[in-house]
């Protein structure tokens, strides 16, 4: 119920701001936002697969500030374990750590859509339905370095390079995959044009290499134990290495839509778009496509699409209430949210699959608090077809 209560909200305020164009209490109103979906993130109790690993690793796992040093890595998500073991030295619950990664996320996000949107809450509704739940409740580590990397690109267009690499450092320092963001984030010079699209077929045949041959070369890339034993598990895992026994249904619902929208929204609001300045986000747009491509063939990828994803959001909105307001029908918002359909249903997908029979929507229905800690038995049972996840305990939260 209360997804159900913050979807509608968010669209009500998408209609009344966004397509209306009204502004009274507007700034009023996107904090209250902020502060629902932080609180959502912050009180959750065993929602998504990695939070239940994450609570276990920071009752049984964890170390005392003072050790902290004994134990530190500069690839072992160095930051992270060390905000755990500093709330762990100071007594604190793991849903202190929740509150604080929703906050740091949400607060950075939102002020992003809102530097570089015209419907705030329209962003902040495709936001929610899509990648919230992946930026909260499962990819903890590498959210916090998202949100960094969302600014030292913007840095990077303004061409102040010391305040963007020390960004995408103290990302790395959250997540070691921050470092590959870095590095292709400075592709400032694509656009969507013969290059763009030479670059982006490269992704189609890089994505079919990898796939077959990328196993035999990853371990010259060796750093430290951590590194090899990630890169092993990689390897080893069918699901996150490589799609296979998928057939066109698969890529036209699940990549389609994702390529689709951002390709035409994009050149829609090139040409007939209320916000030119958000065009300056063209580069990372094209860098979102190629990940999106290289995701096609090798499933680790969605790390990265995930991490460039606000990027297709801000164009999307942009494009989805451009495309009402400049078209004079009374009934433009149905045609428009038809338009969008197959958008929606692959988001839709991502929740129950394809057909509908998809169990991973358990991973985050029915919504649990640390009030309750009501335990699940179903999304337990999801959660170890992903993964073998440790076993509930209402005392730790």
């Amino acid at each position: 119920m209360i997804y159900l209560f913050i979807f509608v909200l968010l669209i009500v305020l998408s209609i009344h701001y966004d397509m209306v164009g009204n502004t009274k209490n507007k700034d009023l109103w996107y904090n209250i936002t902020l502060f629902v979906l932080i609180c959502l993130a912050g009180m959750r109790w065993r929602i998504g697969v990695d939070t239940s690993h994450e609570i276990y690793d920071f009752y049984h796992e964890n170390c005392l500030i003072q050790d902290f040093f004994r134990f530190y890595s500069l690839t072992e998500y160095p930051l992270w374990k060390l905000l755990n073991s500093f709330i762990y030295s100071i007594g604190g619950r793991f849903f202190w750590i929740q509150f604080i990664e929703a906050t740091f996320v949400n607060v950075l996000v939102f002020k992003y859509i809102k530097k570089h949107s015209h419907y705030i809450f329209t962003c902040v509704f495709f936001y929610f339905i899509w990648m919230y739940r992946a930026y909260c409740f499962e990819e903890m580590k590498a959210s916090f370095g998202m949100a960094l990397c969302l600014f030292a690109n913007d840095f990077l267009l303004d061409r102040k390079y010391l305040k963007s690499f020390l960004l995408y450092f103290i990302g790395f320092l959250f997540h070691p995959s921050i470092a590959l963001v870095g590095l292709t984030s400075q592709m400032i010079f694509l656009r969507m044009n013969k290059l763009g699209v030479l670059f982006l077929l490269s992704g189609v045949i890089l994505g079919i290499i990898m796939k077959e041959h990328l196993d035999e070369y990853l371990f010259y890339f060796s750093i430290d134990d951590f590194i090899d034993n990630k890169i092993e598990t990689y390897v080893e895992h069918d699901t996150l290495f490589g799609i296979t026994g998928k057939n066109q249904n698969y890529y036209i619902v699940y990549f389609g839509p994702m390529l689709v929208y951002s390709i035409c929204s994009f050149f829609y609001i090139k040409k007939f778009g209320r916000n030119s300045n958000l065009l300056q986000l063209e580069p990372f747009l094209v860098v979102t496509l190629f990940f999106i491509i290289l995701n096609a063939n090798i499933a680790f990828f969605y790390r990265f699409v995930n991490i460039y994803a606000l990027y297709m959001i801000l164009f999307i909105s942009q494009a989805f209430i451009d495309i009402i307001k400049n078209n004079k029908r009374s009934c433009s918002i149905l045609i428009t949210t038809i338009l969008f359909s197959p958008l929606f249903f692959y988001i839709w997908s991502t929740y129950f699959g394809i057909t509908g029979q998809d169990t991973a929507y358990h991973r985050f229905y029915p919504y649990s608090s640390v009030i309750e800690r009501k335990i699940d038995r179903e999304r337990e049972r999801v959660f170890n077809r992903s993964r073998v996840a440790p076993p509930p305990n209402i005392n730790e939260y």
